[in-house]
């Protein structure tokens, strides 16, 4: 039936009307609403059963939501379709004998935090039996993150850099994280039926600021990519270059969001959705924006190589449009540790509970 396979995402394809994503022998097909959409569901259909063996076939309805690799795909009536990854704490709660634990309302504590960082300092390292359990927890944590948590995306960066040399303090905060999650149970990523708002990419960066927590000395970035509302990538590490002000730091994380922004969008095009033809970064960022502006030059960030490809990417009007948000830039809470309050914000924001 002419499918290719995405140059950009593997195990996803396409022929121009019907979207494959496949993990080993388990796919997720869309198929369009359209009469012609249903006359391709039926001969793709006819193909796959006159040439595999198929188990089952489960269509999403709004009486019928689909479990796949944990996560559930669940349609509403109003057209309204949600995932969320409840299975799958529950069952890391009852593995870990956590079921009856009370839920934590924010990731993070940062005494813990600062005295984990102690703790490594003062050679108070726990033996490997805690580090198992340490890199277990996050290896739960990082499924959540890229899957169906955004929330939670900074906090088990942060706290992933312990699993090499864990602490006491740092096992308590692996512990902690598991009682928020139980605490998300309820909360989906949501795609409104009704919203059309396109395609948003947004980048922030934060300086050295666990410096005074921890004395770490490196700059965070974060990266939020929507999809008519619907939180598509998201991303909150660690900028490689150790950066020597604010402005650098925006710049490396613009960039980024510039590499990520494009990436997005060149697998929307192999898979025939909608796509701007000139992608716009939102970003707040003044000195990076004043760096992306310069048609040549880098202004007080001599060291930076102008011959790199990211920055002619970045300075490329042909490709990308940078300016700053008109609203609260979405992805600042990806850079860094937020308040309760402003954490629930962003957290009610990206993944409302379920109506």
């Amino acid at each position: 039936m002419g499918f290719t396979e995405s140059l950009n995402a593997p195990s996803t394809y396409s022929n121009g009307t019907i979207r494959i994503s496949k993990h080993v022998d388990d796919p997720v097909i869309v198929f369009r609403k359209c009469k012609q959409g249903q006359e391709d569901k039926a001969k793709f259909l006819k193909i796959m059963n006159e040439g595999f063996s198929i188990k089952e076939i489960n269509e999403l309805t709004p009486n019928n939501p689909i479990d796949y690799c944990s996560i559930r795909i669940q349609k509403h009536a109003n057209g309204d379709i949600s995932i969320d990854n409840d299975t799958f704490i529950e069952k890391m709660l009852d593995k870990r004998n956590m079921t009856e634990c009370n839920p934590a309302s924010r990731p993070i504590n940062t005494d813990l935090l600062k005295q984990a960082a102690q703790e490594r300092e003062d050679g108070l390292i726990l033996g490997s039996e805690a580090k198992t359990e340490h890199e277990s927890i996050i290896g739960d944590m990082n499924w959540l993150v890229s899957t169906t948590h955004p929330s939670l995306a900074t906090y088990v960066s942060m706290i992933a850099g312990f699993n090499a040399s864990p602490t006491e303090s740092s096992l308590k905060l692996c512990r902690l994280i598991i009682r928020y999650a139980k605490g998300t149970i309820g909360r989906t990523l949501i795609k409104r039926y009704d919203d059309k708002s396109g395609y948003s990419v947004q980048g922030d960066s934060d300086h050295a600021g666990l410096w005074k927590l921890t004395g770490d000395t490196r700059s965070r970035m974060g990266i939020l990519i929507k999809y008519n509302g619907f939180p598509v990538a998201w991303k909150s590490a660690w900028i490689k270059a150790r950066c020597v002000s604010s402005g650098e730091a925006e710049t490396y994380a613009l960039s980024e969001c510039v590499r990520w922004g494009l990436h997005i969008k060149y697998i929307g095009e192999e898979l025939s959705i909608d796509m701007p033809d000139k992608p716009t970064i939102l970003s707040d960022a003044t000195a990076a924006l004043g760096f992306a502006g310069k048609a040549d030059g880098t202004g007080k960030m001599k060291h930076i190589d102008l011959r790199e490809a990211w920055i002619r990417q970045l300075k490329s009007d042909d490709i990308i449009r940078v300016k700053i948000p008109g609203t609260l830039n979405q992805a600042d809470p990806f850079t860094k540790i937020l308040s309760l309050s402003d954490f629930q914000a962003h957290e009610d924001a990206l993944m409302p509970r379920r109506e």
